[in-house]
């Protein structure tokens, strides 16, 4: 699937079925702090795993409890449904922290503009889930 196709998809998501716009405007600091502050869990540097998605690995779980938190049970019990009936054989909130993180780095990426180290940091991520997408593709 192209990147710009999971975008979209993200974005339908995250501010369309989780309704989550108004939660990520409301904590954009603090959210784009802990996604850039991101470290992989030491158990994940002593494992074979690739470690080129140190970031995005850590990342996710937060994604998660973002979605959790900013999305009414209303909603959330919509985009589960939603994915279920696409993807069946798939865990939803799997799917949705993956489709909350994908929206949140690339808004973060357009935030970072004119502070470097921000920039850099947004960019790795933004590199280790392109190359996780490339990955489940092929």
């Amino acid at each position: 699937m192209q990147l710009q196709a999971v975008l979209g998809k993200a974005r339908v998501a995250v501010e369309e079925q989780l309704d989550l716009t108004g939660f990520l405007r409301d904590h954009r600091s603090r959210i784009d702090d802990l996604i850039v502050n991101c470290e992989a869990p030491p158990a994940a540097a002593d494992c074979d795993a690739d470690s080129g998605a140190s970031m995005a690995a850590a990342a996710l779980p937060l994604a998660g409890r973002i979605l959790l938190a900013g999305s009414s049970p209303a909603d959330f019990r919509r985009a589960v449904e939603c994915v279920g009936a696409i993807l069946p054989a798939a865990d939803p909130v799997s799917v949705l922290s993956a489709l909350t993180l994908i929206n949140l780095v690339d808004r973060g990426r357009a935030s970072a503009w004119g502070n470097p180290n921000r920039a850099q940091a947004w960019e790795r991520i933004d590199r280790e889930i392109e190359s996780l997408l490339k990955s489940a593709a092929s």
